[in-house]
């Protein structure tokens, strides 16, 4: 009787770190921030943020470009809804004067 051992079998390859899902950090950030300013009502300053970080997100991560987009967008709607509020206000300081004029000529309410 002979016997015989079973050969080996040969191992999976391991993984290397090349295999790491790709960073999206920037476009995430704009995506975050443009979001947070359409909900939150901020106005200046993070919506400008997150254009800026969006357009930074479109040259160096490629594989965040829909990301990126999308805090692109919701970052100039709400900058645009603040110059058309701004724009409003400024429009109606005159009638504020005007309102006010009343008020020195005895018609108190």
């Amino acid at each position: 009787m002979t016997t015989t051992t079973p050969t080996p079998t040969p191992l999976a390859p391991a993984t290397s770190a090349s295999t790491v899902a790709p960073v999206r950090v920037l476009g995430i950030l704009s995506l975050v921030l443009g979001v947070a300013s359409l909900a939150f009502g901020l106005f200046f300053i993070v919506p400008v943020a997150a254009i800026v970080l969006g357009v930074l997100a479109l040259r160096s991560e490629p594989s965040s470009r829909a990301i990126a987009i999308g805090g692109i967008v919701t970052g100039a709607v709400s900058l645009a809804g603040f110059a058309i509020a701004a724009i409003a206000a400024l429009a109606f300081l005159p009638f504020l004067g005007i309102a006010a004029s009343f008020g020195s000529f005895g018609w108190n309410w």
